[in-house]
């Protein structure tokens, strides 16, 4: 499944730029829409194979770094 980039639509977690994203992306862990800046503005956001994530909460980020590749599996379903 090809995840284009539409206006207004958020960014998947497989979408990234150099820069920071310019609207919501998608939380890997439980598929919910994350504004970056305010996820890195509380401390929800980490980087993985030099890709920036965004998460909804603490607990997302968490079980993310516990094991980044099991969100990151195109067969991993969100949890939300």
């Amino acid at each position: 499944m090809g995840f284009d980039r539409l206006k207004e639509e958020p960014l998947h977690h497989d979408q990234h730029r150099a820069d920071r994203p310019a609207g919501p992306v998608i939380d890997p862990v439980c598929g919910m829409t994350v504004e970056p800046d305010e996820a890195r503005s509380r401390g929800l956001h980490s980087s993985y194979q030099n890709v920036d994530y965004y998460f909804c909460a603490r607990g997302c980020k968490l079980d993310f770094d516990e094991d980044p590749s099991r969100y990151l599996d195109p067969s991993h379903t969100p949890s939300m």
